[in-house]
């Protein structure tokens, strides 16, 4: 599944060139602390001030062209 999605995002010409990230099998996954469970909803400000700071949030609007909503909240 990860293949066939990587392929019809390089089809689809959202990047121009291809895509180089590396399909890799699975390896055991490890859920973080409770204190990192859904930080944007226990400290929306730093939360709201990262996504702003590192570039997230203008990456995301001109890549996608709209703000990806995820799990209930604008991305």
């Amino acid at each position: 599944m990860a293949e066939i999605s990587k392929r019809e995002l390089e089809e689809s010409g959202k990047f121009g060139s291809g895509i180089e990230t590396k399909v890799q099998p699975a390896m055991p996954f490890y859920e973080a602390e409770t204190y990192h469970q859904e930080y944007y909803l226990k400290d929306p400000m730093r939360y709201t001030l990262y996504k702003i700071g590192s570039g997230r949030e203008a990456f995301l609007e001109t890549v996608w062209g709209h703000k990806k909503k995820e799990r209930g909240r604008a991305e």
